[in-house]
This record gives structure tokens, sequence and C-alpha cells, in this order.
């Protein structure tokens, strides 16, 4: 396999905010892309790689299940899984054990598990034990450093043009609005009470 290894927050008074392309990457910009845009940005990342990355199904757990083909003497043999996870909070084991029984139900004996935030020590742990790489926000950033400054500037398009922070519905597809409730900040659809979605902060839909 080709070796890879070498937050959305409410808008007040106290935010700093980003601009709305930002000129360059960082940490700070792909945990406030909202959670379809941080899927399309980990599919397109592995195509500049020059790697045929295919959007398998929606994820049981939520987010996007990706298949990556780079056996040139097999091209239809899979030589990855990834799966792309959203999360307001660091990911734990569940969504690295989630990964690796994708990866013995296909036969696949390489996974990828890709989110914006950090890991917990557990899933470090984990996926140490069972051939999967995690990429938080951090790591990230610094692959997207490595490509060439014309790849980095194409792979800009996913923060953008718009408010990239905003996610849409995933029940209707219109723009969202942060919304504070008992259990803290979320994301309401802007057509209620026609439509009813609702996320958590920094979530994709499960």
């Amino acid at each position: 396999m080709t070796d890879m290894r070498n937050h959305v927050m409410l808008r007040s008074s106290g935010d700093t905010a980003l601009p709305v392309r930002p000129a360059a990457w960082s940490a700070a910009v792909i945990e406030q892309l909202e959670w379809e845009s941080f899927e399309a940005l980990c599919g397109a990342f592995y195509r500049v790689l020059g790697i045929r990355a295919e959007i398998a199904r929606p994820g049981v757990e939520g987010g996007v299940d990706m298949w990556l083909f780079e056996d040139g003497a097999a091209p239809q043999r899979c030589t990855a899984i990834v799966h792309c996870r959203t999360s307001n909070v660091a990911l734990d084991v569940k969504a690295v054990r989630a990964l690796h029984g994708a990866m013995v139900a296909e036969g696949v004996r390489e996974g990828i598990l890709m989110a914006p935030r950090r890991f917990t020590h557990k899933a470090h742990s984990f996926a140490a034990a069972h051939r999967i790489t995690l990429i938080d926000g951090q790591h990230l950033v610094g692959l997207i450093e490595h490509l060439p400054p014309t790849q980095q500037h194409a792979l800009l398009q996913f923060v953008g043009p718009g408010e990239w922070r905003t996610p849409v519905c995933p029940l209707c597809g219109k723009e969202m609005q942060a919304q504070m409730s008992q259990r803290g900040p979320r994301w309401a659809c802007t057509d209620y009470p026609e439509c009813s979605g609702k996320l958590p902060m920094g979530e994709a839909p499960g």
C-alpha cells in the first residue's frame, strides 16, 4: 500500500471566526469542516495521490465507507478500507473495532480510519494490533502539506465557497443552524417545523 505515514462552533461575539475560504490547511480548518466536506476531502486526498477511491456505502456507524484500489496486477481487488468519521470528541475504540469488522468481512488486510479530531489511547492500541492506520486532523494536514502546492490548493475547494462550517440537513438537504438544547449545542434544520432534522455539533448522521 502507498506509504502515507511519511470545531464546528456556535457563532457568538467571542468566537474566533476563520475566513470563508482559508489560504492554507491547518488542524483548525479540518476540525471546522462540516461532515460532507470532510468526507469529500478524504476521498479527494487519495485521488490526488493517484489511488482509485470509491465510496462503498454509507457507514453503519455514520460517515462514509470508502474502498481503495492500488493493486496494478489485480485492479478490481480492494487493498484497503477507509472509514471517515466526524465527531466532536476523540474517537474511541468502538469506531476502530467497526472498521476491523468490515475488514474481516470483506477479506481486506489494511484499514484506515480518518477523523478530524484525535483518537483515544485504546483506539490507538487496537489499531496498532490490527493493521489499521489512524489519521486525525493534524496528521491529515501533515500529509496534505507534503503534496505539491498546486494539489494542496486544489483540495481547498472542499472549504468553500460559502459557509463551509455549516452542515446540510441529512433529511432534506437544506442548511442547518446552530441551536442550544438542554444537552448542549447542536445543529437544527432551518426548515423546521416542516423538517425535524438535527445533528450533534461536529458529527455526521448515524
